[in-house]
């Protein structure tokens, strides 16, 4: 069974208008007994409200979301994800950040870890045309994006008999 606990907007910065530590859907996640869960968060932090030129939170914020997931009964597989590339600037979304400033932290948070990176943003990165608003994916890049993450979990799925 397959569960979407993401929140549009929502950021890993706790100081920000839409936290993702906030949201209904943030317990709802942590209290499903689930196996995987894939965590992409940093698009929406990379907004110049939110960003503030690096002076932010955001490393600790995200280690510390992960870390959450981590420590109930029973710890799912984690995957976090490069973000995706942002072909517009549209609502301050800034992909020089995303690939200058989020991913190197996302990279070492994972490292930190011991969890796997799912590279979203390689995948998509001379794709603009997926896109149907420089940021989101239409149909067609949704599609994709689905179908790759797909095959990343059920590759570990079937290794330990997901439920």
């Amino acid at each position: 069974m397959v569960h979407n606990f993401a929140v549009n907007g929502a950021t890993a910065l706790r100081a920000s208008d839409t936290p993702y530590w906030s949201q209904p859907v943030y317990l709802e996640a942590t209290n499903t007994n689930v196996d995987a869960v894939f965590i992409m968060l940093g698009t929406n932090d990379s907004k110049t409200l939110h960003w503030n030129n690096g002076h932010n939170s955001f490393s600790e914020d995200y280690y510390t979301l992960i870390k959450h997931f981590l420590s109930v009964d029973e710890p799912p597989k984690i995957w976090v994800g490069k973000n995706l590339p942002a072909f517009s600037d549209k609502w301050t979304i800034n992909n020089h950040v995303i690939e200058q400033q989020v991913h190197p932290i996302v990279e070492k948070i994972a490292a930190r870890l011991s969890i796997e990176i799912i590279d979203l943003h390689s995948q998509f990165i001379n794709q603009p045309s997926l896109f149907s608003d420089g940021i989101h994916p239409n149909y067609e890049g949704g599609t994709i994006l689905v179908n790759y993450l797909y095959s990343s979990i059920t590759q570990y799925c079937i290794q330990i008999r997901c439920k």
